[in-house]
């Protein structure tokens, strides 16, 4: 995670703007040249870790991580993604994560990567309707018997101001009371 910090903080004190430590990329239908070109751009600026949202083509996913050895990734799948395939692939991966989509079949998933000795984390979109399943400790219970690394939060696109708002503050008081690893 932080194996491009010295070129971050060389090029933010000579640029004068900040970079993050972290993109997102969703892969959909471009060629696979493209994030690898994203990748070595981000590389070059001292970006190694990435969040991946495979969309329906874990395939581009796996490529990637299996070329850029040196970067760390989280893979954000929903539960039904984990299937005995994707085990398998994941077995012969030593630089990602997967990231669980919090559901139905969260349980079930989750044990099967324990048993098969995965790093795995836990996310949740929730929407203003969701905002009690979070502030009243209900999620976090949850994320504890599952055991995921951490747990992300994002609210839907269209999650109201207020219910941002209450849910940002709840984890950020958690976080500080030592009571939660929920990442906002």
């Amino acid at each position: 995670f932080t194996s491009g910090a010295n070129t971050i903080r060389k090029i933010e004190s000579e640029e004068k703007y900040n970079i993050p430590w972290m993109l997102f990329i969703e892969i959909d239908d471009l060629d696979i040249s493209v994030y690898e070109s994203l990748i070595d751009q981000g590389n070059q600026l001292g970006i190694y870790s990435w969040i991946i949202r495979p969309c329906e083509n874990s395939e581009k996913a796996f490529q990637l991580m299996k070329k850029y050895k040196d970067n760390a990734f989280i893979l954000r799948c929903p539960s039904k993604a984990i299937t005995d395939n994707f085990i398998s692939k994941a077995l012969k991966i030593n630089n990602m994560m997967t990231a669980v989509e919090y559901d139905e079949n969260t349980f079930e998933k989750c044990d099967i990567l324990r048993e098969n000795r995965l790093l795995y984390s836990m996310y949740y979109v929730y929407s203003g309707k969701d905002r009690d399943f979070i502030v009243n400790g209900e999620l976090e219970s949850t994320a504890k018997v599952l055991h995921p690394l951490f747990t992300l939060i994002q609210p839907k696109s269209d999650c109201d101001e207020e219910s941002r708002r209450i849910v940002y503050k709840y984890i950020n008081d958690s976080r500080h009371k030592g009571r939660t690893n929920t990442v906002f």
